[in-house]
């Protein structure tokens, strides 16, 4: 038999551990000790200092083992620590079925993903539940942005100046345009509409692959050459994702007035 304390010591945190394996400690002991890395060490620790003692309650004996094989293979980065540690304290004082879904999404994260899907949503973003989506978020995007984008630049300096405008668009929910095409009457300004800066490339395709960003083109012209603008605008999932893994509160505050 594995004493309950063995299997906390083997992430370290041994009271946090144990009393979120609670009366599985014995079962899972072996199981548990051999994902017992430094790695999953740094992470349990880290939760230990942000979860409160009287709240943690014992997590269901699957999601456990899943948090241990996936935390223990990630990448060793302070940020990706972070949302680990901050995902496994809010899954110990109120988990539900969506944590276990946010451990698979975590774990095919790289630090640069995480960054990126950090940046894209603001920190003083209200918590999803109390943000009210568009019934179609892309298609009033689209209106506003057609509103705002020039067809055609006279000089360079316009369509630089153009170009720093679009690509500094100011969005109503978490997202950005990654990439424009500028044309003005002798050539164009642009960055590249491949899925704009080439580091972000792949990790917009895998953010978009896990549900967290929607890709978007649009195309104010069907005449070639022309104003041209790609972007990623996150969706519920991504805003959920990054809060949790933040640390957010999973509801509003007492007396907390929802957004508009």
């Amino acid at each position: 038999m594995i004493e309950p304390i063995s299997t906390g010591l083997a992430v370290g945190a041994g009271w946090f551990a144990n009393k979120l394996f609670g009366p599985s400690a014995d079962a899972l002991g072996e199981a548990l000790k051999s994902y017992g890395t430094s790695r999953l060490q740094k992470i349990f620790n880290r939760a230990a200092e942000k979860a409160d003692p009287t709240e943690v309650e014992a997590l269901p004996p699957g999601f456990v083992v899943t948090f241990f094989q996936k935390a223990s293979f990630s990448e060793d980065d302070d940020s990706l620590t972070e949302m680990w540690a901050n995902l496994l304290a809010q899954a110990a004082t109120n988990f539900t079925n969506r944590h276990a879904a946010y451990v698979e999404i975590l774990s095919e994260l790289t630090a640069f993903d995480a960054m990126t899907i950090a940046e894209l949503v603001p920190e003083d973003t209200p918590y999803f539940p109390q943000i009210s989506a568009p019934v179609n978020l892309k298609v009033e995007l689209r209106l506003k942005l057609a509103q705002e984008m020039k067809n055609i630049s006279d000089t360079q300096e316009e369509a630089q100046a153009e170009f720093e405008r679009l690509m500094n668009f100011k969005f109503d929910w978490p997202g950005r345009i990654t990439a424009a095409r500028i044309h003005y009457r002798d050539g164009d300004i642009t960055r590249p509409i491949t899925g704009g800066i080439p580091d972000q490339f792949a990790s917009f395709d895998n953010l978009s692959r896990l549900g967290l960003v929607e890709k978007f083109d649009l195309n104010n012209s069907m005449k070639p050459y022309e104003t041209a603008i790609e972007g990623v605008l996150v969706t519920m999932l991504g805003i959920g994702f990054v809060q949790t893994c933040r640390g957010r509160l999973l509801k509003p505050a007492a007396g907390a007035e929802a957004s508009k």
